[in-house]
């Protein structure tokens, strides 16, 4: 496995200044995923961060859907599966909108079980750091 540079969302927000949302992927093929993002806060004019995403190497596509001075939303095309495989593969299927603050993106993931999670831990653990911040044990109210 390749470590690819510092990925798209997390280098606009490196600077506290900026945050997104994932709202939705989709896995294109075994290196491309296609990501709607939308900037969630932004202490300053936006626009200046659009570069740093468009001309990202690992950009392939870069689109903007709306922007308006309240509301920027985008769809990018990116080479960055592998974190998001990873947690698929092991059965730990995350949950929208992926946070990205910080230089670090956020995930809300639904597992069947601790183990699959340490899985998707040991494949995750070679592409960059992560950590574990929260678990909740949900209880299922509408039982069968």
């Amino acid at each position: 496995m390749q470590k690819m540079p510092s990925q798209f969302p997390e280098i606009a927000t490196r600077d506290k200044k900026v945050s997104m949302e994932i709202l939705e992927y989709i896995i294109l093929n075994d290196y491309d995923i296609l990501f709607l993002v939308r900037v969630t806060r932004a202490n300053e004019d936006v626009s200046k961060y659009l570069p740093l995403i468009e001309k990202h190497p690992s950009t392939k596509f870069f689109q903007i859907l709306e922007k308006t001075p309240t509301n920027l939303e985008f769809l990018v095309v990116v080479e960055d599966v592998t974190g998001i495989k990873a947690f698929e593969e092991s059965f730990c299927f995350i949950k929208p909108p992926i946070l990205v603050e910080n230089g670090c993106r956020m995930y809300k993931l639904v597992v069947p079980s601790i183990s699959c999670l340490s899985q998707a831990y040991l494949k995750v653990e070679n592409v960059g750091k992560w950590k574990l911040v929260e678990i909740k044990k949900e209880l299922n109210k509408n039982r069968c």
